[in-house]
């Protein structure tokens, strides 16, 4: 899950501390070779402690709570540099170079934290709703929270799928538009826009004389890219011999396979990880007969995740079913 924009659990908008000057000026230099990552990430796993957040009395009340918070933190880290470590190298001709130095100046930065159960669900997403949020990725300034179990497969797994989206293309947007009326009222028009891998949520919001009178919030994508997380997830815990604890997306992971075994993995991989969603979108409705078609399931997708209504979700297999048909077809009459 990802805060704000990509968790439906909680809406409350959960920036702390957030400092984008120092995010952006603190690694200007350019990287040379993604072996450099390698080579740094090798170094701190072989660490044998890492650097807390011990500075801040709340973070530490909340480790205090946590039984054995330091094999859980050091286990998660762990899980967040290798995950990053097998994807930079293995999709390292996606990321462009903005991304490359966001996460180059974080690896290390202890921007993944575990957070009490308590803690986690007052601050960040109660339980009150049908899902159990186990994780979030605030899109705003990265920071990446993990709740506390006792089971270190689960922390595991929820690492992974975090760091997943922290290594997404990521990229903001905004500006502003001054008028006043005819009372010499001042009236700001505000529009804000966040891409975190294939999704897009744009926020707009119009400002009287400094009081927020309408605000209205639009997704694009948003559980297609949740299924396409769990899946490098699931591909990545494979790799280290690992296996899901947990189903999470299972419905979007199956749909975001039949998209990738349609488009190809590289078209899927460059938006994904490289920004590239035209090239996705423009594929995928070039291959089916529905007119807008990547429109039209990704409407009926995320409407399926939030109404849990049958309609939405044949109306997506449909569209896909032809797609795997016509594709199917196509490559009989190649190889004839």
């Amino acid at each position: 899950m990802e805060k704000m924009f990509n968790d439906v659990y909680s809406e409350k908008d959960n920036v702390k501390d957030t400092n984008w000057d120092k995010v952006e000026t603190l690694h200007n230099k350019k990287i040379e070779s993604l072996d450099e990552y390698a080579e740094k990430l090798d170094r701190i796993i072989e660490q044998k402690e890492y650097n807390h957040w011990n500075s801040v009395e709340d973070q530490e009340r909340n480790r205090k709570l946590i039984d054995n918070y330091d094999y859980k933190k050091r286990t998660a880290d762990k899980v967040s540099l290798y995950t990053q470590r097998s994807i930079l190298l293995e999709n390292r001709e996606c990321f462009d170079q903005d991304n490359l130095n966001r996460i180059w100046s974080e690896i290390g930065s202890n921007k993944l934290e575990i957070y009490n159960e308590n803690k986690f669900a007052q601050d960040l997403a109660n339980d009150s709703g049908k899902y159990k949020v186990v994780g979030l990725r605030d899109t705003r300034d990265g920071r990446i929270c993990v709740k506390d179990t006792d089971n270190i497969k689960r922390l595991s797994h929820t690492a992974t799928h975090e760091t997943m989206h922290d290594l997404s293309f990521q990229k903001k947007e905004s500006d502003s538009n001054i008028e006043s009326d005819e009372s010499g009222k001042s009236i700001i028009y505000n529009r804000e826009r966040f891409i975190s891998g294939i999704h897009v949520a744009e926020t707009k919001n119009i400002e009287i004389n400094g009081q927020i009178e309408a605000k209205k919030i639009e997704h694009a994508n948003r559980y297609l890219n949740e299924g396409f997380t769990e899946l490098y997830t699931i591909r990545e815990m494979q790799k280290r011999g690992e296996n899901p604890d947990f189903d999470s997306y299972s419905q979007e992971v199956g749909w975001a396979m039949q998209i990738e075994e349609a488009v190809g993995e590289e078209i899927v991989a460059d938006a994904y990880f490289g920004g590239n969603l035209e090239e996705l979108k423009d594929e995928f409705n070039r291959m089916s007969r529905i007119e807008n078609a990547w429109e039209f399931i990704n409407y009926h997708i995320d409407r399926y995740h939030t109404t849990n209504l049958v309609k939405h979700k044949n109306a997506v297999d449909v569209v896909l079913r032809e797609l795997e048909t016509d594709n199917a077809f196509v490559r009989v009459r190649r190889r004839v």
